[in-house]
């Protein structure tokens, strides 16, 4: 998935914690890509981050969690080893930000090529779930 509010990280079997608390929701993409999307909000902004290509998933549907909550453990799930089908080339963990507006704050790292949205945050005025 190459989208500009996603990043993949190279990690396998690495331990995949909530970064922000929310609603889970788990499913699995048509070429067998594990995933978990946990929704909140900001205020009355909605947002969900996606957490793909999971191998172990520790949590339930429609469970809450809360920031910080070990999740899942990443993998290469999707990597059917076709190239006309696969979602994956290698093992990483697929994290994203959506919808992203401007009232969900984004932050760049060192290490990174672009923002990401990083979700909900206590400033003034951003009222967190």
């Amino acid at each position: 998935y190459k989208t500009p509010n996603a990043i993949d990280i190279g990690v396998n079997g690495a331990t995949v914690v909530a970064t922000h608390s929310g609603t889970a929701t788990l499913g699995q993409e048509g070429c067998g890509s594990k995933y978990v999307i946990i929704a909140s909000s900001c205020g009355s902004v909605p947002f969900q981050s996606y957490y793909g290509h999971l191998g172990a998933i520790l949590i339930k549907n429609g469970q809450n969690v809360t920031v910080g909550q070990t999740i899942a453990i990443s993998d290469d799930t999707g990597n059917t080893g076709n190239p006309a089908t696969r979602c994956s080339t290698g093992p990483h963990l697929h994290f994203q930000f959506f919808p992203t507006t401007n009232t969900i704050p984004a932050t760049q790292k060192p290490y990174l090529k672009r923002n990401i949205p990083i979700g909900c945050t206590n400033l003034p005025g951003n009222m967190c779930n």
